[in-house]
């Protein structure tokens, strides 16, 4: 089966009163449908990024990733909806930045969509894959 590893490393010397550094690496298993593409988000809208899911298996979780062009001309805002959640917005993406997050997909319908409430399209990397 394919795996997917994902590490973060986070360090500072002055955000605490000591120094700190903390590294994690997981690898996690892609068993279901997966997908590497990028987007465009025209200026002022909204795109779908992620779904909206079929019916799920029970035990399904998606590791979803998000990044930011550089270049982006402003903030991508992502919202996560599905039969029990809200459509407010969870994570903002500035220019640059980039999310990693597993989910579960507990019914059909759960969707990621990505707002550009710039003048001007934005381009966000895009991957998922689920593991059932």
């Amino acid at each position: 089966m394919p795996t997917i590893t994902a590490g973060v490393t986070l360090n500072s010397s002055t955000l605490f009163p000591n120094s700190s550094t903390v590294n994690f690496t997981a690898t996690e298993i892609v068993s279901g449908s997966a997908l590497f593409q990028y987007t465009v988000v025209s200026q002022s809208s909204t795109a779908t990024i992620y779904g909206p899911s079929a019916a799920a298996d029970p035990t399904e979780t998606v590791y979803f990733y998000a990044q930011a062009a550089t270049t982006n001309p402003g903030n991508l805002l992502l919202a996560i909806t599905g039969s029990n959640t809200s459509a407010s917005q969870a994570i903002i993406l500035r220019p640059g930045d980039w999310t990693y997050f597993p989910f579960y997909v507990s019914a059909a319908g759960c969707a990621i969509r990505a707002s550009n409430t710039a003048t001007s399209s934005a381009l966000l990397n895009v991957f998922y894959g689920a593991r059932s």
